[in-house]
């Protein structure tokens, strides 16, 4: 499973889009990481288990969002 260590400071969000490239992620990532779900600034080096992201089907977009 992937992983990362937190920064100084870092929130939920900043994690999910410095690993991720957005913040949408942020239920998944807490819900592997539940030890740490009340933590809201994190101290630097706390290792953090990522999800593995599957790629959405192109059918499952909405029409504008497809290429």
């Amino acid at each position: 499973m992937p992983s990362t260590t937190t920064r100084m400071g870092e929130t939920w969000d900043e994690i999910s889009y410095r690993c991720f490239g957005d913040e949408h992620h942020v239920a998944a990532i807490m819900e592997i990481n539940l030890e740490s779900r009340d933590v809201v600034r994190f101290p630097q080096g706390v290792f953090i288990e990522l999800p593995v992201l599957t790629q959405a089907s192109n059918q499952s977009l909405p029409p504008w969002k497809r290429k």
